[in-house]
């Protein structure tokens, strides 16, 4: 009778370890998700418009789309934003008609910075997200 209520006792440690490590991971998964970003082939047109010393703005060609949602598509959640400067501001109008707005931040340190709604990202670094979107707008 002892070796039960000892196998029993195990099977419920194991349980219980079992559920807080899966409760974790999923935790963890939750908060690191990044943005939710439009497929290339949803969009319909995408806009961008660089403040302050770079102000430059245009319109990105088709083709570029995805290099575009490649710059952000690898961004992880920002639970405890810093007061960052405006950057600029990316507009992309997708095919149903609905406009995302991506408000860009600069950070001037390793990771850039982004928003989308009332959510903050870290991403790619500053200085490739303006150079990347200025080749683009230019043609280059």
């Amino acid at each position: 009778m002892k070796e039960k209520k000892r196998v029993v006792r195990v099977n419920k440690v194991f349980r219980c370890w079992g559920s807080i490590l899966l409760l974790a991971l999923l935790t963890l998964t939750a908060c690191t998700k990044g943005p939710s970003l439009p497929e290339a082939e949803e969009i319909s047109s995408i806009k961008v418009s660089l403040f302050a010393k770079h102000n430059i703005s245009g319109t990105i060609p088709k083709d570029k789309f995805q290099t575009v949602i490649s710059l952000f598509s690898t961004a992880l959640d920002d639970h405890e934003p810093a007061k960052w400067r405006e950057l600029g501001l990316i507009k992309i109008q997708k095919v149903d008609n609905t406009v995302l707005d991506i408000f860009l931040y600069e950070t001037k340190a390793q990771q850039g910075a982004f928003q989308i709604g009332g959510n903050y990202y870290l991403g790619k670094e500053d200085s490739i997200v303006i150079s990347t979107l200025t080749e683009l707008i230019k043609g280059e």
